[in-house]
Parts: structure tokens; C-alpha cells; sequence
């Protein structure tokens, strides 16, 4: 699978897991997001969508620095710094 096809499948599984987190359906929706992730580290949508399922199910450590990994992608920061 090359580059191009993660990116796409990742897509779709952000999607999939939108849907399950308008549902409710927190602890599925995060596993779309991993997977997701998995496929394509450097979205910062994807990790923000985690963060936010996260949220949900009260684990704010884990929504937290789901937050920090999105706001470091999409500032392009380095997080050494």
C-alpha cells in the first residue's frame, strides 16, 4: 500500500469514526482514530477527533495530550522545544 492509499483509507476511517462518535459510540470511534493514525501519523484531524472521543469518556490526560499532538502537527512546532 503506498503513501497515497493510506492516506485515503485513513480518510475513510476518520470518517467512519465521526459517525460513531455522533452516535455515541466513544470506544469505537477511537478505534477508527487509531487505526487511522496508524495509517497516517501527521493528520492533525485525526488526532484531534481522538481527543475529543476522549474527552467524552472523561479521560482528559489522554484528551490532553491527543490536543497537544494536534496543535503540534498543525503549527508545525517542534515539540523538543
Amino acid at each position: 500500500m503506498d503513501r497515497w492509499d493510506n492516506r485515503e483509507k485513513a480518510d475513510d476511517l476518520n470518517n467512519d469514526g465521526v459517525d460513531l462518535f455522533d452516535q455515541g459510540c466513544f470506544e469505537d470511534a477511537i478505534k477508527c482514530f487509531d487505526e487511522a493514525i496508524r495509517l497516517n501519523p501527521k493528520d492533525e484531524l485525526l488526532w484531534y477527533h481522538k481527543g475529543l472521543s476522549l474527552h467524552y469518556l472523561e479521560n482528559y490526560v489522554e484528551s490532553v495530550k491527543c490536543f497537544d499532538e494536534a496543535i503540534s502537527l498543525e503549527g508545525g512546532l517542534d515539540k523538543s522545544e
